[in-house]
């Protein structure tokens, strides 16, 4: 493994561990067993670091997020809901990235959050406008819909997480995803 990996898996632990503000750099490369001046190296900031992480974590995310639209012929619920539960499944399954990722939502300096979305999910961009163009879903700016995608699906992440026997619950998974599908319809 890189000495740039192992920095970003020690920042993971020590970020959800202590939260961001609190760890400090030496506590990171300690960790990964490298140098104060290795990590400087690799990440010449702290924010630097968690913008790395941020992005490593929404990318690891991204790849899982198209497993099973083989198809663009589907209908656009389905392939939406297929996207869906890959994401929670994605959060669910990684709860180390997810405490992170709600850290650095609360954390100054993520404010290209939103184009950072775009470029990593491009997918969901794609079924946005898709169901835009067709008037399935409502005529929201881009932006704003993207936020409450990921608004939504970050807060039945963590009360799925918090409440894990729920998790698995046709009930609740079927209304996380019936909620959003709701809120972002054309009506």
């Amino acid at each position: 493994m890189s000495k740039r990996q192992l920095l970003l898996d020690a920042a993971l632990d020590c970020f959800v561990e202590q939260g961001i503000d609190a760890t400090a750099t030496a506590r990171i490369a300690k960790r990964a067993g490298v140098a104060n001046g290795t990590l400087f190296h690799h990440f010449p900031t702290k924010q630097d670091l968690v913008n790395a992480l941020y992005a490593e974590v929404k990318q690891r995310m991204s790849q899982q997020l198209q497993e099973g639209l083989a198809s663009d012929t589907a209908p656009l619920q389905q392939r939406a809901r297929i996207l869906w539960f890959n994401a929670l499944d994605w959060l669910m399954a990684h709860p180390k990235g997810l405490r992170f990722v709600l850290q650095v939502r609360q954390h100054p300096g993520q404010g290209q959050r939103l184009e950072q979305l775009e470029a990593w999910f491009p997918i969901l961009v794609e079924l946005i406008e898709q169901g835009q163009h067709s008037g399935a879903l409502a005529p929201v700016p881009r932006d704003l819909a993207l936020a409450l995608c990921e608004n939504h699906l970050l807060g039945c992440a963590q009360f799925f997480q918090e409440q894990p026997d729920k998790a698995q619950q046709p009930e609740y998974r079927n209304a996380s995803f019936n909620t959003l599908w709701h809120l972002l319809e054309h009506s």
